[in-house]
């Protein structure tokens, strides 16, 4: 007998019928009123989570080094629950090999994208493609011109996280 979830109790009455997720479930899902998220639950600890924005990303809760871990599989729609299915069993596949499937993707991301170093200059030379047709020819070389000759130093230093047209916070600006 499976009892039902939210009881501590191991003689509890409620019965909770187990059954596989359906397509449908997931895309009727719903996370209800003042609670943080729901889990729905298929086979073999894969589940999808729904928050209150809408988000239902896929996990795969298994135990790695005897401590509990997951394993994100995307969010549907994007990834379907079939998909899903498939990249748990790829998962346990790793696992039961006793490489932690976490640390495996980790040290699989291409280590150019990990580690690119994008300086200054590189960052507001792409600012400058960008905008340079919206500018006359003068404010066009006048800009490159005070990039390159006064703020050479600065040019050198790395950045990260930005995007062109971005503000100081990193958002993207409005035009």
């Amino acid at each position: 007998m499976v009892t039902h979830a939210d009881c501590k109790n191991d003689d509890c009455p409620v019965e909770v019928k187990r059954t596989r997720l359906t397509d449908k479930a997931c895309k009727t899902a719903t996370c209800p009123v003042g609670i943080k998220r729901t889990r729905l639950t298929d086979s073999a600890s894969l589940y999808l989570e729904i928050s209150p924005a809408g988000s239902k990303p896929w996990f795969w809760k298994f135990y790695a080094a005897g401590k509990e871990s997951r394993l994100a599989l995307g969010s549907y729609p994007a990834v379907t629950l079939k998909a899903a299915r498939v990249a748990r069993n790829e998962a346990r596949k790793t696992a039961s090999t006793g490489t932690n499937p976490v640390r495996k993707r980790r040290a699989e991301k291409p280590a150019a994208t990990r580690n690119a170093v994008t300086t200054f200059e590189a960052v507001a030379r792409e600012i400058s493609d960008s905008k340079s047709p919206g500018w006359n020819e003068n404010h066009a070389a006048q800009w490159l011109r005070c990039l390159e000759k006064g703020r050479v130093p600065v040019c050198r230093l790395a950045v990260s996280g930005r995007t062109v047209g971005a503000d100081a916070a990193g958002h993207a600006a409005k035009d």
